[in-house]
C-alpha cells in the first residue's frame, strides 16, 4: 500500500463514481452503490474514514474506507474478531479486509458491516420502561461477562446507538461496535445511569420558546370573518343548486 492515502472522502466519491476505484471482496464485489440525486455515490465520513451503503444479494453492507493509515490497533482487533468462532447471535462484527479497495490502481484497507434493522437503543430508551431497561441490562452484563471470560473480547462501552432491537418485544437484540477500543464499562449499579446520561449527551433536551398567546380580540375577529366566508360560500352553493 502506498504511503500517501486517499485523505478525503470525496477522492473515493469521485473515483467511485468515474469507476477508477473498485471493491474486490466477494460480499460486496458486485454490489449495488446507494447515489444521491446526481448520480454520485453518498458517503457518511466520520474523521477518519469514509462510509458507503451497497445493496448486496446477501442484504445491505456499510463499507468504510479510510482516509489515511488506520490508527488505534484497528486492524490487529478486527483481524482477532474475525478468527473468532462460537460467538453468540447477539455479537455483530465487521470483516476487514487488506486491499479491500483499489484507488487509481493503488490498494488500500476496507472494513465491511452487515446493516442491522430496527431502532437502536437510543431510538428507543426513552420509551422502554424501568422493567424493559432493566431486563436488557442482564442481559447485557451476562453478555459482556460470557465473552470476557471465553473470548476475551471487550466492548468499547455503553453507547445506545450500538445496540439494535429490531423486535418490538425486546427479543432480538445486535450489538455492533466491537472494533472500536475497548471502553471503561461501569458495573451494573451504574449501567442504566451511563447509558442514560449518554442518551442525553447524544440528544440534548431542547430549548423551547414559548409563542405570546393570542390576543382574544384578534381571535374574535379571524372568527367572525371565517364565519362569514363561510356563509358566502354556502349561499353560493345553494344559487348554483336552484339555478
Amino acid at each position: 500500500m502506498r504511503a500517501d492515502w486517499p485523505g478525503t472522502g470525496d477522492t473515493y466519491v469521485s473515483r467511485l463514481a468515474a469507476a477508477r476505484a473498485a471493491f474486490h471482496p466477494d460480499e460486496i464485489r458486485d454490489g449495488w452503490l446507494a447515489v444521491g440525486r446526481d448520480n454520485r455515490p453518498t458517503a457518511a465520513g466520520t474523521g477518519t474514514a469514509v462510509s458507503f451503503r451497497l445493496s448486496t444479494d446477501g442484504g445491505t453492507r456499510v463499507v468504510d474506507c479510510f482516509l489515511g493509515p488506520p490508527g488505534d490497533g484497528i486492524r490487529d482487533r478486527c483481524r482477532h474478531l474475525s478468527a473468532l468462532t462460537g460467538l453468540p447471535d447477539e455479537v455483530v462484527v465487521p470483516r476487514w479486509y487488506d486491499g479491500g479497495v483499489t484507488v487509481d490502481e493503488q490498494d488500500f484497507p476496507i472494513l465491511v458491516h452487515t446493516e442491522q434493522s430496527g431502532p437502536t437503543l437510543a431510538d428507543r430508551l426513552p420509551a422502554l420502561a424501568e422493567e424493559q431497561v432493566g431486563n436488557l441490562l442482564e442481559r447485557w452484563l451476562t453478555l459482556r461477562d460470557d465473552l470476557a471470560r471465553r473470548f476475551d473480547l471487550h466492548h468499547a462501552g455503553p453507547d445506545p446507538r450500538l445496540v439494535f432491537l429490531p423486535d418490538d418485544q425486546l427479543a432480538t437484540v445486535r450489538v455492533t461496535g466491537w472494533e472500536n477500543p475497548p471502553g471503561d464499562v461501569p458495573g451494573a449499579d451504574r449501567l442504566a445511569q451511563a447509558l442514560r446520561d449518554r442518551l442525553t449527551d447524544l440528544n440534548p433536551v431542547p430549548v423551547v420558546v414559548a409563542e405570546p398567546p393570542a390576543r382574544g380580540r384578534s381571535v374574535r375577529t379571524i372568527a367572525l370573518v371565517m364565519a362569514a366566508a363561510l356563509t358566502l360560500c354556502v349561499a353560493g352553493l345553494v344559487a348554483l343548486w336552484v339555478i
